[in-house]
């Protein structure tokens, strides 16, 4: 819901706003169907659109459990896959570990910030 709701307030001309990272979806990464749903309920579109959303709420609820073994499959990719993705995200869960595997994997601090970090920040 807050993607959605920053996508449109953006659209219309905000130009600031302070958010938590580790809250927001990618807009684009929500399915279309939720995205109706979500923004049905923001933009008044339909007069069910609250009882729809609650609906699919409820019926997410039940596979809760199958995403939360998804969630961390990022993990196993490559270094520069997994700051890239924490970077974006707001993670900060895992820098400690990541930071020392880069570290040596770079070899360098400098390296480390020429590379992977920049190119998560570009």
């Amino acid at each position: 819901m807050h993607s959605a709701f920053l996508y449109h307030a953006i659209q219309h001309g905000m130009d600031m706003g302070i958010v938590n990272p580790t809250m927001l979806e990618v807009y684009d990464e929500v399915p279309k169907d939720l995205m109706n749903l979500v923004e049905d309920v923001l933009l008044n579109r339909n007069d069910e659109a609250t009882e729809r959303l609650l609906d699919k709420a409820e019926s997410l609820k039940d596979t809760k459990k199958d995403v939360q073994v998804n969630v961390l499959e990022w993990r196993t990719k490559s270094i520069e896959e997994r700051i890239n993705h924490a970077i974006i995200k707001g993670v900060v869960e895992f820098i400690d570990e990541d930071t020392l595997e880069a570290l040596e994997a770079y070899k360098e601090p400098i390296r480390v910030i020429e590379g992977p970090l920049m190119d998560a920040m570009g």
